[in-house]
């Protein structure tokens, strides 16, 4: 009996948190059962090279369809051609691109969209009120198109619906991390020096508040002037520039590191005491995942996504994302008192709940049944 075919179609190949969902996906998936292949619209790139070599060293096959930007869309028939050439009995996408191309396929093929984030936020947040309006309309008529849409989180499940997609299309799988690539190069949970490590990784843009994260750093730091306080920042993104700027105003520079974009995000995380985010929106934050399975103790704002992560008090801490106030005594109450918690019970309710392997079978669950 012939496997079935199924595509995984991303942006790119660059590390973040789409693709490494996708590709966490490919892995997972039983190989004995399913005929994998990640196709990817931008070429290769040198920030690609550590997402190929993880594909190349599990045997996943991959296609570059060389479509990177907007104006290649007038070429998407060339992935059309390709589903009918290769036989692709379902295709999900990951990204609005990535769904434009899915949702306009026509064919036999079987049309998912994996939704990482509520789409009017998200892309207020990164384009502004004008942009935002467009792409999500032009989102949305996407998905309206889909077979299935997959949510990554109750939040966005009750989102989707509210966006006038029926309940019987959308399917909550919440987002999963690969576990065993953090135990076998990052399983570690020691530190190497004497410093109190706060950190914070991911994208530097408005919706992720890093500013809050810096101010609170320095209200910390007058509170308790005789600790070892560092922190350490690891990310890019448009608010890059302004936040280093922040730091000189507050005469930080001697205490908190810029380490921009980094393809191994793990050496810095193994060496953080308290990793923060103080979203303003979110779905899963996959960083906050990878932190916790390395049994790191988190704090988050209390909002959709962070808190189906957190159970405050038990597998970290969450603080009222209206107010920064809240924020500033937390760390206080952890850093201060040494309330870490205990890395084993972090790292346990990862694995128990948001591993790509189960993961992994609840799509593939999925995709039975749209099979049949």
């Amino acid at each position: 009996m012939n496997k079935p075919k199924i595509l995984i179609l991303l942006t790119s190949l660059r590390r973040c948190g789409p693709v490494l969902g996708g590709v966490a996906l490919a892995k997972h998936l039983d190989s004995s059962q399913w005929e994998v292949t990640v196709g990817s619209l931008a070429d290769r790139g040198p920030d690609t090279e550590t997402v190929i070599d993880d594909l190349n060293r599990c045997g996943i096959r991959f296609e570059i369809f060389d479509l990177p930007g907007w104006i290649d869309l007038i070429r998407m028939g060339k992935i059309k051609l390709y589903l009918q050439r290769e036989r692709i009995e379902l295709v999900i996408s990951y990204g609005l691109r990535p769904d434009i191309i899915n949702a306009l396929m026509t064919g036999e093929s079987i049309r998912v969209a994996s939704i990482r984030g509520m789409l009017r936020q998200e892309y207020r947040h990164k384009y502004g009120v004008v942009v935002s309006k467009l792409f999500s309309a032009l989102h949305r008529r996407m998905l309206l198109r889909m077979h299935r849409v997959v949510a990554i989180s109750k939040a966005m499940r009750n989102y989707l619906a509210e966006e006038g997609i029926v309940s019987e299309k959308i399917e909550y799988i919440p987002n999963f991390v690969d576990l065993s690539g953090i135990k076998q190069s990052h399983g570690s949970i020691s530190k190497s020096d004497q410093d109190i490590t706060i950190g914070f990784v991911g994208n530097f843009v408005r919706s992720k508040r890093v500013d809050w994260i810096i101010r609170a750093f320095d209200a910390l730091r007058q509170r308790h002037p005789d600790l070892p306080l560092k922190l350490e920042l690891v990310g890019k993104g448009p608010f890059f520039h302004k936040m280093k700027e922040l730091t000189r105003k507050l005469n930080l520079e001697n205490h908190v590191s810029f380490h921009g974009y980094v393809i191994d995000v793990f050496q810095y995380m193994e060496n953080m005491d308290l990793m923060v985010m103080a979203s303003k929106t979110e779905g899963i934050p996959r960083t906050l995942m990878e932190a916790m399975a390395l049994g790191k103790t988190c704090i988050g704002s209390s909002v959709d996504g962070i808190t189906e992560l957190i159970i405050d008090g038990k597998t970290g801490y969450l603080f009222d994302a209206s107010d920064f106030n809240a924020l500033v005594d937390l760390l206080d109450f952890v850093v201060g008192e040494k309330k870490y918690l205990n890395p084993i019970t972090v790292r346990k309710h990862i694995e128990n709940n948001f591993s790509a392997e189960f993961g992994a079978e609840a799509t593939a669950d999925l995709f039975r049944r749209l099979l049949d």
